[in-house]
């Protein structure tokens, strides 16, 4: 995330991620608390400016001001239909915005575009059209008939999701999340006990709504889990050497992924089918699917003299 005041040509002060800039706010003796930044006015270190989120949301190397952002990207006009998500409403010397959504009606018409912009020293979000903070109509009343053009950075195919333990995405969960989500010392139900073997996997599934709760007692249904993450965590319990599978199972799922070695996994052992070149391992995985999954993991047990271990099924 673009945090400080940056100058005409590098991010200045600091270019962080969310991790980083809460690990700011927890530290008393940080910048965040004993500097400041200036470009056209003093403000907090780590506060905000509207060319810098650009910058940072195209993925560029260096500051660009919004003089500079047509340098880098095509002009798409000034007509409402033509707005995409990722693109800007740019004023050059002025103010920029940036497209996060585009929501259609019935009929395949915009219904409402959400902007967000970065205004020292905050950050604001609006949608405008159905449902919305302001009318749609305003896009054009407030931008587009007042300076600002639609600008498509001319890389936007290259720019790529950044995944960060502090805001996971779509249950987006890597090792790291896991390895760091922290006290696992608290039961989180009342029939966990602290010393379980599997207390630690309970509080984790927990934290993140994986395994939802109501009081003190697990819910019947209620799995929020991603099909990689139910694979990764299957392989942990199942006790697997995962290490040797280093070709990739499937054309979405890049080796370097923290989950495609369980992947791989789970496809050699017959956990899973490869009826298509797509695994989708960031989609929710149904009730369905993890029992499919489950019996051909029990079964494989039943078959095998490997020391596995069964993954738990926690039931209300």
């Amino acid at each position: 995330m673009p945090y400080g005041m940056p100058l005409e040509v590098n991010y200045v002060p600091l270019v962080t991620t969310f991790s980083g800039f809460l690990d700011a706010v927890n530290d008393i003796d940080s910048r965040f608390y004993k500097s400041i930044a200036t470009r056209t006015r003093d403000a907090p270190y780590y506060s905000l400016d509207c060319s810098a989120l650009i910058t940072w949301a195209w993925g560029l190397e260096t500051r660009h001001m919004t003089g500079a952002l047509p340098s880098v990207s095509t002009f798409a006009g000034r007509d409402i239909r033509n707005i995409q998500v990722g693109d800007a409403l740019n004023n050059p010397g002025l103010h920029v915005v940036l497209v996060t959504e585009i929501h259609y009606d019935t009929e395949g018409e915009v219904s409402a575009i959400g902007l967000m912009e970065l205004d020292p020293p905050q950050a604001k979000f609006t949608l405008y059209g159905q449902n919305g903070d302001l009318p749609l109509s305003n896009i054009n009343s407030l931008y587009l008939t007042k300076g600002y053009s639609i600008i498509r950075f001319k890389g936007r195919d290259d720019v790529r999701y950044m995944h960060d333990c502090a805001v996971p995405i779509d249950n987006d969960y890597c090792i790291q999340c896991i390895d760091s989500s922290k006290d696992f010392n608290i039961p989180v139900f009342l029939d966990t006990q602290r010393d379980s073997k599997h207390a630690d996997l309970i509080k984790f599934l927990s934290q993140y709504d994986i395994l939802n709760k109501t009081g003190n007692e697990p819910k019947e249904t209620g799995y929020i889990c991603s099909r990689g993450m139910f694979i990764y965590l299957l392989s942990k319990y199942a006790n697997a050497d995962i290490e040797s599978y280093t070709e990739p199972a499937f054309e979405d799922v890049p080796v370097d992924e923290w989950y495609a070695k369980a992947i791989a996994w789970a496809l050699n052992m017959g956990l899973i089918e490869n009826e298509s070149k797509w695994f989708n391992p960031r989609q929710m995985i149904t009730d369905n699917e993890i029992a499919y999954i489950m019996s051909n993991y029990f079964h494989l047990r039943t078959t095998s003299s490997t020391n596995s271990k069964p993954l738990l099924l926690v039931q209300g």
